[in-house]
């Protein structure tokens, strides 16, 4: 015979349901393995898993994460941690997808002499270059700065800028943003020994995250016979 289910009968299955539901492990840890599309390596699980993100997260990989199921989804509610090693080995000791949270990064300290250049050149005498990962928001803080020297007899114009290539080797690559006079620290003055110090950020945005790119510092000479330039420096600050 089958029973007529009451409102109340609908109610304690609801509820006893639902606390089911609650008891069950619904919070689990593990590994960030791509951010486009998002998925995370459940720990003690073999495949990785589509998951959404809450707004507030930093997607980055190999960053650890928390997971919780809502409702048919796996969300991201949180990251913590830096660098994650993975397929290290005691025989080759292979280390892969080591990425560790965006930092600032700086580079040496540049100089050069120039006489007339007709197109954009890097520092002769020391570079000034950065090889950085775009971070997960893929858009980064470019600062330059440096003293421009006008040794020669005669006027000179002259412009410091910087150009960003893909990859890890500089000066190699794609050409991402290229130098530019108007994007530059620039000196225009009469005859030798006049000196201007300057500095200039850029934001450049649409990098690909988790990629590798290469920045360095470049000049150019429109007039005179010698110049130089030096305490030159090229910063690179991730942007959330």
């Amino acid at each position: 015979m089958v029973k007529d289910m009451t409102i109340a009968d609908d109610i304690k299955e609801a509820t006893d349901r639902a606390v089911k539901d609650a008891q069950e492990t619904v919070t689990w840890a593990g590994t960030i393995q791509s951010v486009s599309p998002v998925e995370v390596l459940l720990d003690g699980q073999q495949a990785t898993m589509p998951c959404l993100a809450t707004d507030f997260v930093s997607l980055v990989v190999g960053r650890r994460c928390v997971v919780q199921r809502v409702g048919k989804d796996l969300v991201i509610t949180n990251t913590y941690g830096g660098a994650q090693l993975t397929n290290l080995t005691a025989t080759n000791a292979t280390v892969t997808n080591l990425v560790t949270s965006p930092v600032t990064l700086i580079s040496a300290v540049g100089s050069g002499s120039f006489t007339n250049v007709s197109g954009y050149a890097a520092l002769a005498t020391t570079p000034a270059s950065v090889v950085f990962t775009a971070p997960a928001s893929g858009k980064v803080r470019i600062v330059l700065n440096g003293r421009l020297i006008n040794t020669s007899a005669v006027a000179t114009i002259m412009y410091l800028s910087t150009e960003v290539r893909t990859g890890g080797t500089v000066g190699a690559g794609s050409v991402v943003l290229s130098p530019s006079n108007g994007r530059a620290i620039g000196i225009s003055a009469g005859a030798s020994a006049t000196v201007i110090t300057g500095g200039r950020s850029d934001a450049l945005t649409g990098l690909t995250p988790g990629s590798t790119y290469n920045v360095q510092a470049m000049v150019i000479c429109t007039s005179g016979s010698a110049n130089d330039a030096d305490a030159v420096t090229v910063e690179v600050q991730p942007i959330p």
